[in-house]
């Protein structure tokens, strides 16, 4: 506090290179030390001033030492443990902390809305449940306890929702046999497996056209017989497969059985002839 007294000082000495922003001062000054430091290590570093303090009668009084302390910016990675699910699946956000000292603040978004997650330790785990859209999440910002906070670029992940539709219509789903049934698949998309199951026992086919027509027979006379056709839809990313089925019921008419007996089939004219 004595007006007049002037400072200079030499480079402080730093704990390590990744340390970097420091200035000496060679002339005296009253001015402050402003120098602005840069830590790109990860871990705390120091900075040791030597000050050395000369009176206005250039009395030189004892050297000074200070030590400053710079934490790095707090920083962090996020990433997913399923990047791709069916529809309604669930998948686990991983969000490790790489630079800084817990308890560490995140914020995190889904490409609509933030969340900002407070107090967790090195390691935190978050988990999205019934997805129904692919989504990228993206973590944007991490801070530490002591609150050094940085903005993150380029950490995000993709989860992947794979939505196969099985849709389908029938032109006639009740009739007499034999009956043709023309399926249309009401949702065909490239990506899509389409398997026909037509319930009779007849092979499967598989298929991406819009319509496929099916014939059903029933060979009894007495009942009608009702055959469950079913649509899977499926699609396969990676070594995740999601399906979807639909089904119809079909019901096939019993058949009409014609049986005509006569008491005679030849005799002399006139022919009295009974049919039955």
């Amino acid at each position: 506090n004595l007006a007049g007294t002037t400072f200079t000082w030499s480079a402080p000495t730093l704990s390590d290179p990744g340390l970097t922003g420091c200035t000496a001062r060679a002339t005296a000054t009253s001015s402050p030390i402003a120098d602005t430091f840069i830590n790109t290590t990860g871990a705390r570093q120091t900075a040791t001033y030597d000050i050395t303090p000369i009176g206005p009668s250039t009395c030189v009084g004892s050297v000074v030492q200070l030590t400053i302390y710079i934490d790095p910016l707090a920083d962090g990675t996020i990433s997913v443990d399923n990047p791709v699910v069916c529809m309604n699946g669930s998948a686990i956000l991983g969000f490790t902390m790489t630079v800084g000292v817990a308890p560490f603040e995140i914020v995190y978004g889904d490409g609509t809305t933030d969340f900002t997650v407070s107090n967790i330790a090195n390691s935190h785990f978050i988990a999205k449940n019934g997805l129904t859209a692919t989504t990228t999440y993206t973590l944007k910002s991490v801070s530490d306890i002591n609150g050094c906070i940085q903005n993150i670029t380029a950490q995000s992940v993709t989860v992947t929702v794979e939505n196969p539709i099985a849709d389908f219509t029938a032109d006639v789903t009740t009739d007499c046999t034999p009956l043709v049934v023309t399926f249309t698949n009401n949702n065909v998309n490239d990506s899509t497996q389409y398997t026909w199951n037509f319930g009779d026992g007849s092979p499967e086919e598989i298929t991406s056209n819009a319509t496929v027509a099916h014939t059903y027979v029933n060979n009894s006379t007495v009942s009608d017989i009702s055959y469950n056709v079913m649509l899977t839809a499926q699609r396969t990313n990676g070594a995740v497969v999601c399906t979807q089925t639909m089904t119809e019921f079909v019901t096939i008419r019993a058949g009409v059985n014609l049986s005509v007996s006569t008491t005679t089939t030849e005799d002399c004219s006139p022919v009295l002839v009974s049919f039955e």
